[in-house]
């Protein structure tokens, strides 16, 4: 008797639930963890049936569970279910049932049952992330291919066999040997055997490897990801990401066509392009501007183009300049730059600010014209116009003088044809005074229209001829 209590003691004491049912699950004996547990008293337990506590859409599966039990004798069974304590909080079970017999026939049920909640709540986050990653893989625009360390299939999605032409469905491709399946869809690579022997190279790596570049026979573009998958250290399969970037990729094409199209038009009109940002610091120096300035490229990024090439009244020219830009105000202006080996040049710097697609000033585009050429010319005709101005000074003057010497016995001359007039003369005699008088005319008509040069130059004055003086 005192075995059999000591028994008891200990089932009772149990760190998991022991109890008894008769055939028909009325409750015959419960432990204490079982009270502790549940919330429910002794006496409760024992009138009534074990599916008090079970949560209502379990109790039909349970009913099934232990009559097929009893109608097959089975020693031992095994079940989870969720049960709902006294306070109304859900508790999951793992329930060991065992069928006690007497002379052959079952007589009751000997349960043993152990709080599995916290591995059903696993469980169940589990079973909501995989659910929750799967509906996202299957909703995904690329193609996702997964496999195990084998390389047999274990997850794909329809994106992946509609970028590939596969005609079966998903589920039928689980299981499959990617070895193989390889070698059916290089056929629609443009460069095959390129694609083979770069998928082995990445299997045998095992290293990740990320937008790749394949190109199909049909002229579509794919990226592919790789990416290998180790659990505990431990290699366990790889996944591959494939994804049509064919409408991107003729974009880059045709974007970088034209950029090659703008690029030449702008070295052929030899302008100088340079970019700075909004600290005013070199982002990209192209080849012309290089070439202006002396320096390479490496050499122009993070410069400040002022500091570098511009005197002290240049930069406060280009500062102007620059406020205006940062109100997004286009401007031009011509400033002297000195070179890398120190030669003095002048260019036209021709600017305007630029964005991003979010409309963001980013910083100014410049285009610089090598305008040094036409400085000097101008110099040299402002030279030689000031010389030509002064050599007409000179001639003026000494037209002036020479004019006025002549004019005093040009005036004498005429005088003394006037006396002689006035004396008796024979026909010839008159006819000499009158060639005299006339030609002595014409000459001062001549000499008053030196003296006036200044004026028929400006337009101020008539041009006197022989003509006129008749």
């Amino acid at each position: 008797v005192g075995s059999e209590m000591c028994i008891r003691d200990r089932v009772y004491t149990a760190s998991d639930i022991i109890f008894k049912v008769d055939l028909t699950g009325n409750f015959k004996y419960v432990n204490k963890v079982a009270i502790e547990l549940s919330g429910f008293s002794q006496e409760t337990f024992l009138n009534n049936n074990f599916l008090f506590m079970v949560r209502e859409d379990y109790k039909s599966k349970l009913i099934e569970h232990f009559q097929s039990q009893l109608q097959k004798k089975l020693k031992s069974t095994y079940i989870e279910f969720p049960a709902i304590s006294s306070s109304g909080n859900e508790v999951w079970l793992g329930q060991s049932t065992n069928l006690i017999f007497k002379e052959d026939n079952p007589i009751e049920f000997f349960g043993l049952a152990r709080n599995i909640s916290d591995r059903k709540q696993a469980e169940s986050l589990t079973n909501y992330t995989k659910t929750k990653l799967e509906a996202i893989i299957e909703n995904l625009n690329s193609g996702i291919l997964v496999e195990d360390k084998e390389r047999n299939i274990t997850k794909v999605n329809q994106t992946f066999c509609d970028l590939f032409r596969i005609p079966i469905s998903p589920d039928q491709l689980l299981g499959t040997n990617c070895s193989s399946s390889a070698e059916e869809i290089k056929g629609l690579m443009k460069y095959p055997l390129e694609f083979m022997n770069r998928i082995n190279e990445i299997v045998d790596k095992r290293e990740v490897a990320l937008s790749e570049e394949i190109r199909m026979k049909d002229g579509r573009y794919l990226e592919r990801d790789y990416v290998p998958l180790y659990l505990e250290g431990q290699f366990i399969g790889q996944l591959w990401k494939y994804r049509d970037i064919t409408i991107n990729k003729k974009e880059e094409i045709l974007l970088k066509k034209s950029e090659e199209k703008y690029r030449g038009v702008m070295e052929n009109l030899n302008l100088g392009i340079l970019e700075v940002d909004l600290n005013n610091r070199i982002t990209k120096a192209y080849s012309q501007f290089c070439q202006m300035t002396g320096y390479d490229e490496n050499e122009l990024i993070g410069m400040n183009p002022a500091e570098l090439f511009l005197n002290e009244e240049s930069r406060k020219i280009m500062d102007n300049h620059n406020l205006k830009r940062k109100e997004g105000v286009s401007s031009a202006y011509e400033v002297p730059i000195k070179t890398k080996n120190g030669e003095i040049k002048w260019l036209i710097i021709s600017g305007a600010p630029y964005f991003d697609k979010s409309g963001n000033l980013l910083g100014t585009f410049g285009l610089h014209l090598d305008i040094t050429n036409r400085k000097k010319m101008e110099s040299d005709l402002l030279l030689a116009k000031l010389k030509a101005e002064e050599l007409n000074r000179v001639k003026e003057l000494f037209l002036a003088n020479v004019s006025h010497e002549i004019r005093t016995p040009m005036n004498a001359i005429i005088g003394m044809a006037e006396l002689l007039k006035e004396s008796e003369l024979n026909e010839t005699q008159s006819d000499y005074l009158a060639a005299i008088e006339k030609a002595s005319e014409g000459l001062l008509a001549l000499i008053n229209d030196v003296l006036d040069f200044s004026k028929i130059e400006s337009g101020d004055c008539l041009l006197y001829t022989s003509d006129a003086a008749d």
